[in-house]
């Protein structure tokens, strides 16, 4: 007999928010073209300046991040976030040129999730994003009581009536 698993989830209809950030408006386009198909809302921010801002109304899931931008730049960025979000609540991807190991690695030290160097590969985007979605958007340890009581409530229903 299979042990029953004790993880829990969220019940919602909201799709993973994905925020879309560089300083190249084609490059913005070419991602968000890039993640059509896939059950997201996609939000585009023009500079680190706007993502700032979009972080906290907007709420992203995911951010999709630039790092070499004027003013304020993907650095920047990842900073604001991983001071208010952890790993865990908002995942961050760097989409960048930069391709040394030192500022991959320094990037992976200041908290983000992935690092896709560019040109992008749309299938290494692609599976990056729905890996995050399903860590980030799906599970959840922080489900009520009630709606845990519910939820196992219902499996040994399902188990005693074989629905």
């Amino acid at each position: 007999m299979r042990e029953r698993s004790e993880r829990t989830y969220i019940i919602t209809s909201e799709k993973c928010k994905v925020l879309v950030v560089d300083d190249i408006h084609e490059n913005i386009e070419l991602v968000a073209d890039m993640l059509k198909g896939l059950d997201v809302e996609i939000q585009k921010a023009d500079g680190g300046a706007k993502a700032i801002e979009l972080v906290d109304s907007f709420q992203p899931n995911i951010i999709l991040l630039d790092l070499m931008m004027p003013q304020v730049n993907g650095w920047d960025v990842i900073k604001y976030v991983r001071a208010s979000y952890d790993k865990s609540e908002m995942a961050i991807i760097v989409v960048s040129l930069l391709n040394n190991k030192d500022n991959i690695d320094d990037c992976y030290e200041m908290g983000v999730n992935d690092y896709i160097c560019k040109p992008i590969i749309k299938a290494q985007l692609v599976s990056s994003v729905e890996t995050h979605k399903e860590n980030i958007v799906e599970p959840t340890p922080k489900a009520s009581p009630t709606m845990v009581a519910l939820h196992n409530k219902n499996h040994d229903n399902q188990a005693i009536f074989g629905m």
